[in-house]
């Protein structure tokens, strides 16, 4: 019997890969409780023990009690000087006394408490030990079985422990049934006090799609082609950026792979999923090219003002599909990866914009009622062009030296007059310069010039 307790303390040991040492203080807790409940002693009953010889497994309760001529407070911490003499021939009133008991002495009962104590407390070190583990594991690919398909949601076993992979996590039209055997990505660890660890599990992360080139390509795990980004939607395709800190490698080749065995084989897990190789640009204006490959990309325009960094990409008319993409895809990819928001026009909606905008470039002395002194006076406070009065209030020119709040309002007029002419007839044209000098001279009662 004892050595089957020594044998089966091992096992745990083995199986669970729980320390020798908190097992033995997990079983010797168990066996105190089931001593103390025994005995019903009071909770702060601090004088029971437990010995366990791990060679021979003999367990014995060791109680120290207290040497009296009378037993006045408690039987479980005081004993009569002639039983304590019995164990310590040589004990005096007021000594300390250890007493060994065999711990079959106190029955099945006893027992049965300590074995319910014992497996809580490997229960919950199991659970703990697991959640560590898998904690440790997040971000890393693991295998496992389906065991169960509850409302598109799939229990997988990973021997251990049981992850989730909810179909949120999943990969549009993957179909799995129960026994098969797929790769996951940790995301995430649940621990509940009632129930066991749940391993949070996804296949349509970024992340995993990182994870299987690194285990693809020895370069990767070597340390010498970095991945700087993915965009993915995963099932139907996906962009990953690399760069190689060796210029001599290089980073799309090797992760490609001769005659692209490296890439299909990570393609492979997910059921043929496109993936484009992109080599990552410390310019951005390389990088985002390169990422709406297929497309060419004649020219990038960076709006600087703007803090969602968004960016306008220009290509040519038979690019634009192309650079779209089916249903927008090659765009979002592109923007997830490159981290900006970006437009894409062609290349003739692009020079109708140059068009616009050289339209309304014009000089501030070819607006209807700007005489050239007044038109000198903005030019000095900086305002050159039509363009540049865009959003100007009537409160703003008054800061114009030598703008009275008369005139700043028959201004305002005349601005707002020249911004409504073009947007009503983008055919008319300004009158010169000259001819806006005689309507002035003509308003202050002057001929105009033939």
């Amino acid at each position: 019997m004892n050595y089957e307790i020594v044998e089966a303390l091992g096992a745990i040991v083995r199986d669970k890969q729980i320390d020798k040492e908190f097992l033995l203080q997990t079983v010797k807790e168990g066996l105190v409780s089931a001593v103390k409940r025994k005995m019903r002693a009071r909770r702060n009953l601090d004088n029971v023990d437990v010995e366990i010889d791990q060679k021979s497994g003999k367990i014995s309760i060791v109680m120290v009690k207290k040497v009296v001529d009378e037993i006045e407070e408690d039987e479980y911490e005081e004993i009569l000087i002639e039983e304590a003499r019995e164990v310590e021939p040589q004990a005096q009133v007021g000594d300390q006394v250890t007493i060994r008991i065999p711990y079959e002495t106190f029955g099945r009962n006893a027992i049965q408490t300590a074995k319910q104590v014992i497996v809580q407390k490997l229960r919950e070190a199991e659970r703990e030990r697991i959640v560590q583990e898998y904690t440790a594991k997040i971000g890393e690919v693991v295998t496992g079985v389906v065991q169960q398909i509850s409302r598109g949601n799939l229990i997988i076993n990973l021997g251990k422990a049981e992850g989730i992979l909810r179909s949120r996590q999943q990969i549009r039209r993957e179909r799995y049934r129960q026994g098969d055997r797929l790769r996951a990505m940790v995301l995430n660890v649940h621990c509940d006090a009632k129930r066991d660890p749940m391993i949070e599990l996804s296949r349509n992360h970024p992340g995993m799609l990182a994870c299987l080139f690194a285990a693809e390509v020895p370069e990767i795990s070597e340390g010498i082609v970095e991945i700087k980004a993915v965009a993915r939607e995963a099932g139907d395709r996906a962009k990953i950026a690399v760069h190689s800190t060796d210029p001599s490698i290089d980073p799309v080749g090797a992760c490609v792979g001769i005659k692209g065995s490296r890439v299909l084989s990570v393609a492979q897990e997910f059921n043929g999923e496109k993936i484009d190789v992109i080599q990552w640009d410390e310019d951005r204006t390389v990088f985002l090219k390169k990422a709406l490959s297929p497309a060419r990309v004649t020219e990038v325009m960076f709006d600087e003002s703007d803090a969602e960094a968004k960016v306008t990409v220009v290509v040519q008319d038979d690019q634009l599909s192309l650079a779209i993409g089916r249903a927008g895809q090659n765009a979002r990819l592109a923007a997830r990866l490159t981290g900006f928001r970006i437009d894409i026009i062609s290349d003739t909606e692009y020079r109708e914009i140059l068009e616009e905008i050289n339209r309304r470039d014009i000089d501030v002395s070819a607006i209807p009622g700007f005489s050239a002194e007044e038109a000198e006076k903005f030019k000095q406070a900086g305002y050159e062009t039509l363009r540049d009065l865009s959003g100007v209030t009537e409160e703003m020119l008054l800061y114009i030296p030598d703008v009275e709040p008369a005139d700043a309002a028959r201004l305002m007029e005349n601005i707002q007059a020249a911004f409504v002419r073009f947007d009503e007839d983008e055919d008319d044209e300004m009158p010169s310069a000259d001819e806006n000098s005689d309507a002035n001279d003509a308003e202050e009662g002057e001929a105009p010039k033939a």
